[in-house]
């Protein structure tokens, strides 16, 4: 017995020896750099929708800012969201012979085209009518839930602020933060995407579709490297061997 605990205490004992020992192991948060820390002003704000930790710059340092850029995203998404599909709308109901006299005007230049009224008399509508929700909008900023009123007087089902409880189909009924985040995404993707047409507009001649149907028929050779714009310093060697005939 004696000489079997002795050969497990030195069985024991070379187990343990060959072991390597512990390391201490530093986790970093997931963020949009997966080499850096997450900002401390970002970390663990789970009421941010869609909060990865993206402030390379630390603009969102001081709460009052974070809380503006927070709100200015937001409105500035939902304004991109809207005029991206705008100008895809118009684009295919042209393209269908649909949507009359309007659709056949290109969305650079939707300002000239003739409606109900003057130019100056519809902008002098939208201006009383966007300083009204501006206005409204600025109330709820200052002190979250003051404003709970339609133009109309009627009650708005408030949530929180940049959220007054526009839903009328009620999508986020039982899961509101997963909405939030699927609005967040599509507003930063509709804000690329603009970028992305007013881009277009000054490099090459074409609308939106027009220019992804081009591509997508030859991608090689139709491509913003090639479109003699985006890169200009290229020599036309290079736009040659690309597929270019400049």
């Amino acid at each position: 017995m004696a000489a079997i605990v002795a050969a497990q205490s030195v069985f024991g004992a070379r187990v343990a020896a060959a072991r390597p020992a512990r390391r201490s192991v530093v986790v970093r948060a997931a963020g949009w750099d997966l080499s850096a820390d997450v900002p401390a002003h970002l970390a663990g704000r789970k009421d941010l929708a869609g909060n990865y930790g993206f402030d390379p710059l630390n603009l969102g340092k001081n709460p009052e800012a974070l809380k503006w850029y927070q709100q200015a995203e937001l409105q500035n998404g939902r304004w991109a969201m809207l005029g991206v599909a705008g100008i895809l709308v118009q684009e295919l109901l042209h393209s269908t012979g649909l949507g009359g006299k309007a659709a056949d005007v290109y969305w650079f230049n939707a300002g000239d085209n003739t409606f109900w009224a003057p130019k100056e008399t519809l902008i002098a509508i939208s201006f009383l009518m966007f300083n009204w929700a501006e206005l409204n909008r600025m109330q709820d900023y200052i002190k979250p839930g003051s404003n709970v009123t339609d133009p109309f007087g009627n009650k708005i089902k408030y949530v929180e602020l940049g959220y007054p409880g526009f839903d009328p189909l009620s999508f986020s009924k039982n899961n509101f933060d997963e909405w939030k985040l699927k609005e967040i995404k599509n507003a930063r993707l509709a804000m690329l995407a603009f970028l992305g047409i007013v881009a277009q507009h000054n490099a090459q001649p074409g609308s939106p579709l027009e220019q992804l149907s081009a591509h997508l028929a030859d991608p090689w050779k139709n491509h913003f490297i090639n479109n003699g714009v985006s890169l200009p310093f290229l020599t036309d060697r290079v736009h040659n061997l690309l597929g270019g005939t400049f």
